[in-house]
């Protein structure tokens, strides 16, 4: 029965993407007793505990919950019921930690060991006090068998701690290391060491161990240098690009200048929303005349390197402005040889902000964020999710009534039973609440299976080589570099999906602008310029998606878009982008909500959400009917639905410090292990599908591990990945197996 239990407590721990471990017995779980006092002599403990042996045969304790003592007041494990208990009263006294290794030591090869310390709450009449670790601290591997009185041991640790570890009572820190080996070692020793010569400060104290884990390395992050970016603030902005030459007073490019130009090809290759304005400037020697000819010349010459290189010429200009616009003094030959130069004005940008984005300036660490950047946080692995509902309004009794009348249905297999008639679908969501679009991956194989052919998305026509890529770049759309977005996109992709975008360009926003104000609409609302403007992207969206329609006769389109765009009536007499197209196209959408019915932290939901109990998203159904919360405030029973399918997001719960809604879609839970490859805390990590660019490309995830004590999971399908590691200091890239 004890080793049923033991199995089940195995299969329970979390997968923790690590090697065979050589340490029998790592939790102390395994034991053919459980002793209620604390030892009195080494061999209690190791009568009690499997494979740990007490080397010197002073008295290390297993600690459980059957141990009752009056001089311990323990802490609960790291995992699962027992630890070991060690005391270091100096150099004439310590307990230890011994066990032969499944194997002995390979020399030659690099090995990884980590283990987990923390103090007790009480011990011997006082509370513990704090304390910082030492180099002689640590685990020592050996050929020998140590076994002879309770003195302290002599010897240095392969895997030794450091001045900077902290223990603290009730927490646990996590002391880790790699080594390589030099000799066939079949022991190791956790505990304080002595070195005569170096004769070290010691830790004294009370010390918890659990979860020791040792194991030979498969694979070696190794260096890696990723590309730089110039980052642009704005939506238009200059980048003055250094060592670009030409002769003098001439338009011929040198040799030297490939080297700077070949950078800006590989940028503009890697972000296709961008385009570029050449301008040619010089300084003031000789007349205006020569000088703007000159300008134009060398910054035409520019262009045509460019194009050479295979930028497209629709996505250049080029333009000469003389000694018209200096930037420096003409008066001396420093300031003179500033103005001679190129600058590239930037334009069509490729993310939020306008930046030409590497992935350091879209996947930072949460110190370089700002406290309520919650896209940003939510980008590297620290999504919010509420398990606790904020108090809505009161929803009226007339809509409670009717609410009751309907009971929750899989929202996941009502919209597919709805969508096998429809030719378009419109659904609605919050870039703010990624399992919006973890739901829509969900539906995306069996929609195709009914036939639907195009996935339209806001923003996505900048990058034309996303369906030969296969996969997201950084700034394919606005929202691509969310790594739950771009895995929507990818399998969009693999099935087979044509991604079409319905955002209009400048010319059909000031032709639509034209024609909205020529409606028949409220005067508050034309008033309003930036009312005007969304309703003027609305109306060009929606002829943008009416003529797809048209060109295509076969095309079935699911159209994602913001919350309102999916919105068929309105309070105000607004028309949105779902209420234009049905105008346009006489086509009647089916128009799915799911925003209004997410919790979202530190907002209230929808008064009539107080009345779920949801474990997965649902749709609330009477018969065929549906039920859409119409606010109550308008007139319940005059009130026209917005939508025709409202979806209830149940409150997300955290798993492995994630939202329990991100293990879907394939994914499973997978710790990694930064300490194993010399990384500092904090530690981001960019898990890339194997064979993509991880300068340009969307990870498959990211997370940031602040420090040691943190397991906070990726969560990825089954795979090979490149994992991109980052702390503050370096960068290291590393091929991994997720199994």
């Amino acid at each position: 029965m004890e080793k049923l239990r033991y199995i089940l407590f195995l299969l329970c721990l979390p997968m923790l993407g690590l090697g065979q471990n050589l340490i029998k017995n790592p939790g102390f779980e395994q034991y053919d007793h459980l002793p209620s006092f604390m030892s009195k002599l080494g061999k209690d403990f190791e009568k009690s505990v499997k494979y740990w042996v007490v080397p010197n045969q002073a008295s290390t304790d297993l600690i459980s919950p059957r141990l009752e003592s009056k001089n311990l007041k323990g802490i609960p494990p790291r995992s699962g019921k027992n630890m070991a208990g060690i005391v270091i009263n100096g150099d004439f006294w310590s307990e230890y930690l011994g066990i032969k290794l499944k194997e002995p030591l390979v020399p030659g090869r690099q090995y990884y060991l980590e283990f987990w310390m923390s103090m007790p709450r009480f011990y011997s009449k006082r509370k513990p006090v704090p304390t910082y670790l030492n180099p002689h601290f640590g685990a020592l591997f050996s050929d020998k068998i140590y076994h002879f009185d309770k003195r302290i041991l002599h010897g240095q640790p392969q895997v030794a701690c450091s001045e900077q570890i902290f223990i603290e009572p009730g927490k646990w820190t996590k002391i880790s290391g790699t080594f390589i080996a030099d000799t066939t070692d079949t022991y190791m020793y956790i505990g304080q060491f002595w070195d005569k010569e170096q004769k070290p400060e010691l830790a004294i104290g009370y010390y918890f161990i659990d979860d020791v884990y040792l194991e030979a390395f498969r694979s070696t992050a190794v260096d890696y240098e990723p590309s730089r970016y110039y980052q642009i603030e704005g939506q238009v902005a200059s980048v003055i690009m250094d060592n670009i030459y030409f002769e003098t007073d001439r338009h011929t490019l040198l040799p030297e200048s490939y080297v700077e130009l070949n950078k800006l090809v590989n940028i503009m290759n890697k972000n296709p929303g961008i385009n570029i304005q050449i301008q040619g400037h010089t300084d003031s020697q000789g007349s205006e005349l020569h000088n703007l000819s000159l300008s134009e010349r060398r910054s035409q010459a520019v262009f045509d390197y460019l194009v050479s290189e295979g930028i497209p010429a629709e996505r250049l200009q080029a333009q000469g402005f003389g000694f018209s616009k200096p930037v420096a003094d003409n008066r001396s030959d420093e300031g003179r040889q500033q103005n001679r130069r190129v600058e590239f004005v930037v334009s069509g940008a490729t993310a939020k902000g306008g930046e030409i984005l590497g992935p350091e300036q879209v996947y930072r660490f949460s110190s370089q964020l700002h406290p309520e950047d919650y896209w940003g946080r939510s980008c590297i692995g620290q999504e919010r999710w509420c398990e606790e509902k904020i108090v809505a309004p009161e929803a009226s009794l007339r809509e409670r009534e009717e609410f009751r009348k309907y009971s929750p249905t899989t929202a996941h297999d009502f919209v597919l039973r709805r969508s096998e008639n429809e030719r378009v679908l419109f659904i609605n969501v919050d870039s703010q609440s990624p399992q919006h679009w973890v739901f829509i991956q969900n539906l995306l194989k069996t929609l195709r299976e009914q036939g639907f052919t195009h996935l339209a998305l806001p923003g996505s026509s900048r990058d034309k080589e996303l369906s030969n890529r296969g996969y997201p770049v950084l700034s394919s759309t606005p929202e691509a570099y969310h790594p739950v977005y771009g895995s929507l996109i990818r399998k969009a992709l693999q099935l087979e999906f044509e991604i079409a975008s319905y955002s209009p360009n400048p010319d059909q926003l000031r032709k639509a602008d034209n024609i909205i104000r020529k409606q028949k609409l409220p005067a508050a609302l034309l008033q309003d310029e930036e009312i005007r403007k969304q309703l003027a992207q609305d109306w060009a969206s929606a002829l943008n998606l009416t003529n797809l329609l048209r060109k295509r006769s076969d095309a079935r389109v699911l159209v994602l878009c913001s919350e309102t765009q999916a919105q068929e009536h309105s309070e105000d007499d607004r028309v949105y982008m779902a209420s234009w197209f049905k105008r346009f196209s006489q086509i009647d959408p089916l128009s799915i909500d799911q925003v209004r019915m997410t919790p979202r932290c530190g907002q209230p939901t929808a008064p009539i959400y107080a009345y779920t109990r949801l474990t997965a998203p649902s749709v609330y159904t009477k018969k065929e009917a549906v039920f859409v919360e119409r606010p109550s405030h308008t007139g319940y029973a005059n009130r026209r639905a917005d939508f025709d399918v409202q979806i209830y997001h149940p409150n997300a719960s955290s798993l492995h410090e994630r939202p329990s809604w991100l293990q879907s879609n394939g994914r499973k839970a997978f710790f990694f292990n930064p300490d194993k490859h010399q990384m500092s805390s904090p530690c981001l990590i960019q898990a890339y599908h194997q064979g993509e660019e991880v300068d340009t490309a969307v990870p498959a995830d990211v997370i940031e591990i602040p420090d040691g004590r943190t397991q906070r999971a990726l969560m990825l399908v089954p795979g090979p990945y490149t994992f991109v590691l980052r702390d503050l200091q370096q960068y290291k890239k590393l091929e991994v197996q997720v199994k």
